[in-house]
């Protein structure tokens, strides 16, 4: 296996699937629950995690190399194993000389060190050819990832990167574990995104690195531009609030002055005069609607605006402000001189690109995803209320990729004894909404699980799902239970508190104390980052939420269960479920 995978890096390149595909395949051979039976047939469950990592890490699959390797429940032997493992993982505590001295070098940009490094390593394999396998394999695999992060490491690909100017970016991303930039985003800087001043769009998937870039970008433009201002919109308080626990405070590490604001539409006199020192502002539309009225120096002194998840221009409620505030802001005296639009999946990005007054080679497109994402859906299989359901895995592609889990949910996941009669009884599960709420319960021994609903009242929206996941647990079925999968003692303390502020009855409390968080927009704001925060530290595994969590929001999600996708006027139900 080892032999195949350093032999093959040339062979399969520029197909990241297959890297992805095949570093899947290897972690099979990783899975803590199958180490009796790897171990008898004599492979190193170690080893396998490594080559696993290392051949996500080819594909450009970063995050999954990452917790790939950080899987491994033990270091591996060797200075070259060691090498690998850190080059891979990036952590804090450095256990290899020499990529400790890899990680100086990108972090001061001596690029001369970085390539003295790498020739240092290829002198080391050829060496270890002499002495046998076991020393040569893990340096001819550290000889592979340090040739392909040459060419992906932040001063490589950062214009003029050996520059000091770069410096407080680079040690900032560094020390949070970002080392190199990932496809999507070389391609933006390649293309010009720093160093044009014109208007740009970004078409990426969530996930892509957009949040890292627009960063970048940020401290680019304002550590060139020492007068001026920038201004990040986003469309929801939920991601407002997530930035200024990240985006500002690194901003504001690096020694540019910046704030969030997103509390309302009419910001007091202290909140204007907040404004004289600020560099780099995030707001929703609304509340940066109110500050450029109330504020106008300020507002002459923005010259980029970064427009994120940019394709709410078409939401219904939401759309109509942004587009006007984005109208105003083009027509006002001076006019901004930069915009940058960025979205996962507006299809018509080309013109909205014109409109901003982008040029036909200022748009920049990407699929490119840092870990692999796996679709499926739930089938029913036979007649009747009480049919298995199959998980129906990339249904889109063709066997053997295409594959089915049969029985994912059957008749026994729903089997329950009465108390009182102490019979047996079977809990029904021929509804969509039972389904759903079953099918994430079952996921939660992969990790965290969140089931995603159109709408937020009624039977069939987010409060509706809460309910049944509390009926659910009330007749003890044989499915996981959030609360299995929390922080008992952090979740009591919320409870508490939602007690205080909404009674113990709200079923937000109710869901809670199951280990279940209930996020949507009637949720008040400082209620809604309380749970946020539960979900972001680990401490609870899982939520029923609607867009006002699931929209550019980074949390450490396995799995989502896509309930509705519609905004329904009646309580009508999909028939189809998505996992």
């Amino acid at each position: 296996i080892s032999l195949g995978l350093v032999g093959s890096e040339m062979c399969i390149r520029d197909r990241p699937s297959d890297w992805a595909r095949l570093g899947n395949a290897l972690a099979q051979f990783g899975a803590s629950d199958r180490a009796v039976e790897i171990r008898a047939v004599g492979i190193s469950q170690a080893e396998a995690l490594l080559f696993s990592s290392a051949a996500f890490y080819f594909g450009g699959f970063s995050a999954s190399a990452y917790v790939t390797m950080k899987s491994s429940s033990r270091p591996l032997d060797g200075d070259g194993g060691r090498a690998c493992f850190d080059l891979l993982t990036k952590p804090r505590d450095v256990a290899s000389t020499l990529v400790s001295e890899l990680r100086s070098a990108l972090i001061f940009g001596d690029i001369a060190e970085i390539d003295r490094i790498e020739a240092q390593v290829i002198d080391s394999t050829g060496e270890a050819l002499k002495i046998g396998p076991e020393e040569w394999i893990p340096l001819r695999l550290l000889q592979s990832l340090l040739s392909k992060f040459r060419e992906t490491n932040l001063r490589a690909i950062l214009p003029d990167g050996h520059l000091e100017f770069w410096t407080p970016l680079v040690s900032s991303l560094v020390a949070r574990g970002t080392w190199d930039f990932f496809p999507s985003q070389i391609a933006a800087i390649q293309r010009g995104l720093l160093l044009r001043s014109d208007t740009f769009s970004l078409q990426m998937p969530t996930g892509a690195g957009k949040t890292t870039l627009c960063e970048t970008l940020l401290f680019y433009h304002l550590s060139a531009h020492p007068e001026t201002a920038a201004v990040l919109l986003v469309p929801y308080r939920s991601l407002a609030s997530e930035l200024r626990g990240t985006l500002v405070r690194h901003l504001n590490a690096m020694g540019i002055s910046a704030r969030c604001a997103y509390g309302g539409t009419v910001p007091s006199g202290d909140e204007v005069r907040a404004f004289d020192d600020t560099r780099a502002l995030i707001a929703t539309p609304e509340t940066l609607s109110g500050i450029l009225s109330a504020n106008t120096t300020f507002a002459r002194r923005i010259s980029l605006v970064i427009c994120d998840e940019g394709h709410l221009l078409d939401a219904p409620s939401r759309g109509v402000g942004l587009e006007l505030l984005l109208a105003r802001m083009k027509v006002r005296e001076g006019g901004i001189q930069r915009y940058v639009f960025v979205s996962a999946i507006v299809p018509n990005i080309e013109e909205i690109n014109s409109w901003l007054g982008g040029a036909d080679d200022s748009v920049v497109r990407s699929d490119y995803r840092p870990a692999l994402a796996e679709f499926s859906v739930l089938r029913a299989v036979g007649q009747g209320a009480s049919a298995a359901l199959d998980l129906e895995m990339h249904p889109h592609e063709r066997a053997p990729i295409s594959y089915r889990i049969e029985r994912f949910l059957r008749r026994e996941d729903f089997r329950w004894i009465n108390p009182a009669t102490e019979r047996l009884n079977t809990y029904k599960f021929s509804s969509v909404k039972t389904r759903a709420v079953a099918a994430a319960r079952k996921a939660l021994t992969m990790g965290a699980a969140v089931v995603f609903s159109a709408n937020k009242r009624g039977n069939q929206g987010a409060i509706g799902l809460a309910e049944e996941l509390l009926h659910q647990i009330s007749k003890t079925l044989p499915l996981p239970n959030p609360i299995q999968f929390a922080d008992v003692g952090a979740v009591n303390l919320t409870v508490a508190y939602l007690e205080n502020e909404f009674g113990a009855d709200w079923v937000g409390t109710r869901a809670l104390n199951a280990g279940a968080v209930l996020h949507h927009g009637d949720i008040p704001q400082e209620t809604r980052e309380v749970v946020e925060k539960l979900l972001r530290h680990g401490k609870v595994a899982f939520a029923i939420c609607t867009s006002t969590l699931a929209e550019g929001v980074n949390l450490p999600i396995r799995t989502l269960v896509l309930y509705s996708c519609l905004l329904y006027t009646s309580d009508a139900a999909d028939d189809l479920l998505c996992v």
